[in-house]
């Protein structure tokens, strides 16, 4: 799992340092907005990922209290997400 976060944080400093050359180069571009707009969803969903990472650690390691833990973060990330969305 370490390869994957690792990977994840790779491919989003490499589109944020895309997109700013590009916004540089050229600021109006719509391949600019697409680089950075894809590089900054990567940034917030790094916290997601590496959650959901330890919580795999911890339910191979059977460290329940740990997992109930990880589970109400997960639920009240996700409480927050749809409440963000919702129509107002």
């Amino acid at each position: 799992m370490d390869a994957i976060l690792r990977a994840w944080s790779t491919a989003t400093v490499g589109l944020l340092v895309v997109g700013m050359i590009l916004w540089l180069w050229t600021p109006l571009a719509e391949r600019t907005d697409l680089a950075l707009g894809t590089g900054l969803v990567l940034l917030m969903t790094t916290p997601v990922l590496k959650l959901l990472s330890v919580l795999i650690d911890e339910i191979r390691a059977r460290d329940w209290r740990f997992v109930l833990l990880g589970v109400v973060v997960v639920l009240l990330l996700c409480g927050s997400v749809m409440l963000a969305f919702r129509p107002s």
